[in-house]
């Protein structure tokens, strides 16, 4: 379908049927999506449940949300005669005809807006898989993984054993040696294109002769190809065993919710009505940043909305499409934009001053096909009519798209190579911003009313590398910075050097690798220290003993512990803030060292699978080529958010806006080639996504994939270039390769598949001749400057104080209370700042114990480490779950966890057994083992407000109901007096509803005895008193009785609440029933209402 493209009206849209608005950067996307959304609003009468909005990233849905909130929050004043400031709300009110109806509509949406249904993709396809689990064939509970490159490396060492390690020995020889192949470098071959179901693969033909530069005897050419095919075979086998793995331990990644909805709406047997529901559910839908889109979302929406006339708005912009190697696909955008009802366009840039639209305008309308594919279209944008600040840059705001031109010495003929060129560059920018710094410092560069800053200028740049140059030329110039970037903090120094001490950790008796840890930033030895340790042996061996209790301080108590100590043994926090760049390099270090902890959690494998998690993202990391885009909590955060000069990948800016950006490698091509593995679109298969992997016809393909690449730099350009609001500086020169150059396509001359031959090969003054035309075509918005002609600025003082003058911290001469607290029953009765879970420490001076013999539970170890694997059993086991087998599997998971011996099995099975079945009423009606998932919160995190009390408050309260008083205890001091106003948090362990009352429970793995007899209902009441247990439990019942009176229409407390269960486990037997080892106990109503009271509720 060819369709014209109208300027978009906001207010004559119809709201009907599939339509596709293309914004170009700055003309107010955002405020579009919103409009449509008040009119979805007012005119259709929808709820804000009702309208779906989609876009890409957390941050981004935040906005949406933010924004909306805002709009509504005006357009509802509008109507109620308030004062109208913003045109979309003035036309908005003109065109309604009952503002009281429209009125009443805006204040329901902003009392619902928290039920908002604004989501990324993922959220939206987990969304509508929930809400149909039964028509999608969905399970009912699955565990979202963050990453699942473990999966991916036991797939792929279970092919490499199935399918490699039995082939031809020369292949393998060759495989092994001559190629250095591994399980991970052939998964790296493949890895952008796992979870890509849509992609045609063509195969190589046997003896094609594309590789007989590879054996004389042409065995090169049969080796070449079983790789080709090892390949395919490797991605039809991760196809096929990936999500298979991951669905038999009940865990979805990411790209397992968009397949699992697209399946279901394609090829599932309820694929009709599962569509209908989730057009029930969402009866509109505004898709944001739909350039970014893919096969298989464009196929969920086409699905659910195809042909309808449900109201669909596609929103993005072709020209800004930058995301391929996440999977974005530009000609799945095209299709659907071609399959639409309407299209529209947004070309009023509400950003950027005009005479900068004006040079961005001519330098893209200086070739037909500027982006390559005709159907990339560019339409000049026109200045919006407001009004715009004054600047003063120092004269360059006369000519705001300022092109440098790297030029060759007089009378030079060979091309510049592009690392001469990039010292030119960097030195300039630096030089520039210096100047630009030190005249906002005199005040004689401004911004509107404001001079100009750090924070005004923004470098873009195409990898790390680019930064970390930019970085040190600014800092040579005494200009502090801050890189934001979408890289992966494992592509970094810090992580680098965090594997190397991971190693020595690992095996300290490999002397290699402690040496190799000592010498990283965190150690910071030189080798000539290193050597002379090395000579002095009490002083290695101190150091072998110190990497020694590392590794078993992690087997002992986890990675966090471990890494806590090894930055407080080392002073490594202080050695990196000490060194240059020391914020950045502090930032990464804490991002790995919080990603190494929370993957020990979910991992629990000892240290070796940890390294190999570690080590595999740092390859993914550090391979250019294949890595790919890192998910969001693999990006490298912000150092610091103060007024400082930002240096940022044009990927990472997308989005975002900056004063005055420079954009310095614009003339640098990245260096690929066309790789053994590489994706382009089939133009005679309807621009299908194809991975060849050696073909017959590579060459031609290759070809193709060459312009798509091309093409992707000039949308990166455009990215880039319109980031500005009022100064953008850009560089292009006699550079070799920079005809490749996305600046190259659009300033020499070329045909449909390239620059021309030989358009380099010309002096430099027919070039400036050339650009000269450019600057004259803009009409003055476009200035070429040669790099030669710039003067250094060197390093520039940006602040001046008078002569012997020195800043001085002010002193506080006043004390600061605090006027709120956060307590807990640990903090209550021990003192304690933060709350932890209650895993049953020891007793002061006890000691763990693991008795030599003896496998009963009575002598099962004691201390808080068996405290909390007994806890995670509890938690992790199916109380309903008879199959012993099952059973036992949790518990040898747990066991192997803590690093318990296996025979510890049978008592703790038995064990649990017992728990699980015995009666915790006297009636025998209510036991563990009769409530099913779907009646139980485990590990219930609480926190609620209290008021300000004090101790002797708690005890009148207290002994006026003869409980115990509180204030000390046989193993704490005093508490501290008084309690200021703030909040109460906890963690219950079990909390459980049978037959409509709720009951709380806790377990306790206390030793009270090595007989039945020491756990007899009589004992415990000393118990409870000795540990303070019955203030916890009280603590405890308020946040249910809280929570109750929330959730339970009609809540009463005598009839809703079961009462309290703490149960020692060791104790417990189902024929002594609540006779053994159960403290059970329903405080009375008149304690509960009058401690609620107390607290303040």
């Amino acid at each position: 379908m060819n369709q014209s493209t109208n300027r978009l009206d906001l207010f004559s849209v119809p709201l009907r049927g599939t339509q596709a608005i293309e914004a170009s950067a700055g003309t107010g996307k955002t405020w579009t999506i919103t409009g449509l959304y008040i009119r979805l609003l007012l005119e259709e009468s929808l709820e804000v449940s009702q309208i779906l909005v989609v876009t890409y990233t957390k941050a981004a849905t935040a906005e949406l949300r933010t924004r909306i909130r805002g709009r509504l929050v005006e357009v509802a004043a509008a109507l109620a005669g308030g004062t109208i400031s913003d045109e979309f709300c003035r036309r908005l009110v003109e065109s309604i005809s009952d503002p009281r109806r429209a009125r009443l509509l805006c204040e329901r949406a902003l009392r619902q807006l928290d039920e908002a249904s604004v989501f990324t993709i993922h959220g939206f396809c987990q969304r509508a898989l929930e809400d149909a689990a039964f028509e999608s064939g969905s399970p009912f509970a699955s565990e979202m993984i963050q990453d699942q490159s473990v999966w991916i490396r036991e797939c792929v060492e279970d092919f490499w054993r199935r399918s490699v390690q039995n082939r031809d020995p020369s292949f393998l020889q060759y495989l092994l040696e001559e190629k250095k192949y591994s399980p991970e470098k052939l998964a790296q071959d493949v890895r952008q294109w796992m979870g890509r179901p849509y992609f045609e693969i063509l195969l190589p033909e046997k003896g094609d002769g594309s590789d007989e530069a590879d054996g004389t005897d042409g065995s090169g050419d049969s080796r070449e190809f079983e790789l080709r095919t090892l390949r395919a075979e490797l991605l039809a086998w991760l196809e096929k065993e990936l999500p298979r793995r991951k669905a038999e331990h009940r865990q979805l990644y990411f790209d397992d919710l968009l397949l699992n909805l697209r399946k279901a709406l394609v090829e599932g047997p309820r694929s009709g009505p599962l569509a209908k529901r989730i057009r029930h559910r969402f009866r509109a839908a505004l898709i944001d940043e739909f350039q970014d889109t893919d096969p298989i979302q464009y196929e969920i929406f086409s699905q659910v909305y195809g042909g309808r006339e449900e109201p669909v708005f596609l929103v993005g912009d072709p020209k800004q499409a930058i995301y391929g190697f996440r999977g974005a696909d530009i000609f799945a955008y095209l299709g659907a934009r071609e399959a639409a009802a309407a299209r529209h366009s947004l070309e009023e840039n509400w950003r950027t001053d005009p005479a900068l639209i004006r040079g961005v305008n001519t330098l893209f309308s200086a070739v037909e096909n500027p982006f390559v594919f005709p159907e990339i279209e560019f339409h000049p944008a026109s200045p919006a009519a407001r009004p715009h600040p004054e600047v003063r840059l120092g004269g360059l705001e006369e000519n705001p798209l300022r092109i440098w031109f790297a030029d060759r010495e007089e009378g030079a003929t060979k091309l510049l190579t592009a690392g001469e060129t990039e010292r030119q560059v960097v030195d300039a920018t630096a030089d520039e911003i210096a100047r630009l710094l030190s005249l906002g410092a005199e005040g004689k560069a401004r911004i509107g009313t404001e001079s100009v800053r750090g924070r005004n200028i923004a470098v873009l740049v195409q990898n790390h590398m680019q930064a970390e140059l930019i970085r040190a030329a600014l800092a040579r110039r005494r200009i502090a910075s801050v890189r934001k970037g979408s890289g992966s903090v494992f592509d970094t120094r810090e992580a680098a050097d965090l594997e190397r001490v991971l190693l020595a950790i690992a095996d300290p008796t490999r002397e290699r690798r402690i040496r190799a840890a000592l010498a990283t930033v965190y150690h910071g030895f030189d080798a000539a220290r290193i050597y002379a340790i090395a000579q002095t042996e009490t002083e290695w061996d101190e150091l072998q003993e110190h990497f020694r209790q590392l590794r078993e301080q992690y087997s002992r108590d986890g990675v966090a512990a471990m890494l806590a100590s090894w930055l407080e043994e080392n002073r490594v926090v202080a050695r990196l803030l000490s060194g240059e760049d020391g914020d950045r390099a502090l930032t990464n270090l804490f991002h790995l060292l919080e990603l190494l902890r929370t993957e020990g959690r979910r991992q629990r494998q000892g240290m070796d699978r940890l390294l190999a998690w570690f080590a595999d993202h740092r390859q993914q990391a550090t391979d250019k080529e294949k890595g790919g885009q890192p998910s969001d909590e693999l990006i490298l955060r912000l150092e610091s958010d103060e007024n400082l000069v930002e240096i940022s990948t044009i990927h990472a800016c997308k989005g975002l806006e900056y004063d005055i950006v420079f954009c310095p490698f614009t003339y640098k091509v990245p260096a690929r080639k066309i790789e053994e593995v590489f994706d382009f679109h089939d133009p005679e298969s309807d621009w299908r996504p194809t991975l060849d992997l050696g073909s017959p016809a590579r060459e031609a393909n290759g070809l193709q994939h060459v312009r798509e690449e091309l093409a992707n730099r000039l949308r990166l350009l455009y990215v880039a270039l319109t980031r500005a609001r009022h100064l953008c500086v850009c560089t292009w020169g006699a550079v070799k390769n920079g005809d490749e150059s996305a600046l190259g396509w659009l300033l020499l001359p070329h045909d449909d598949d390239g620059v021309s031959s030989g358009a380099l090969d010309r002096s430099d003054e027919e070039f400036l001749s050339d650009l000269t035309n450019l600057e004259s075509a803009s009409d003055g918005a476009i200035a070429i400057e040669r790099l030669s002609g710039r003067e250094a600025t060197g390093a520039v003082p940006l602040t001046r104080l008078p002569q012997g003058q020195t800043f001085t911290a002010r002193h506080l001469s006043r004390s600061v209370r605090a006027t709120r607290w956060t307590t807990s029953f640990s903090a209550l009765t021990a003192g304690r700042a933060a709350e932890r879970r209650d895993y049953d420490p020891l007793l002061p001076g006890e000691r763990p114990v693991s008795p030599a013999d003896g496998k009963d539970i009575f002598s099962f170890p004691r201390g808080a480490t068996p405290g909390v694997c007994l806890h995670q059993i509890f938690e992790t086991i199916d109380f309903r779950e008879q199959d012993p087998q099952v059973r036992g599997a949790v518990i040898e998971k747990a066991l192997e966890t803590f690093h318990f011996s296996s025979e510890w099995r049978d008592p703790v099975m038995s064990m649990v057994r017992d728990v699980l079945g015995t009666a915790l009423e006297p009636d025998g009606h209510v036991r563990l083992v009769d409530v099913p998932r779907s009646r139980r919160l485990d590990e219930v995190e609480f926190y609620y407000p209290a008021k300000t009390m004090t101790l002797p408050d708690l005890n009148a309260l207290l002994q006026r109901h003869d409980q115990p008083r509180l204030g000390r205890s046989a193993r704490d001091g005093d508490l501290p007096t008084p309690l200021t106003q703030g909040y109460v948090k906890g963690f219950i362990d079990l909390v459980f509803e049978a037959e409509g009352r709720f009951y709380l429970v806790d377990y306790k793995s206390n030793w009270l005895g090595g007989s039945l007899e020491d756990y007899a209902q009589e004992r415990l009441p000393s118990a409870m008193e000795e540990h303070l247990y019955t203030f916890q439990y009280l603590t405890y019942a308020i946040a249910v009785h809280r929570m109750l009176q929330q959730r339970i229409p009609g809540y009463d407390y005598d009839r809703h609440f079961g009462g309290v269960r703490y149960l020692f486990l060791r104790g417990i037997r189902p024929e002594a029933g609540l006779q053994s080892g159960i403290f059970a106990t329903r405080p009375a109503r008149g304690l509960i209402e009058e401690f609620d009271e107390l607290l303040g509720h």
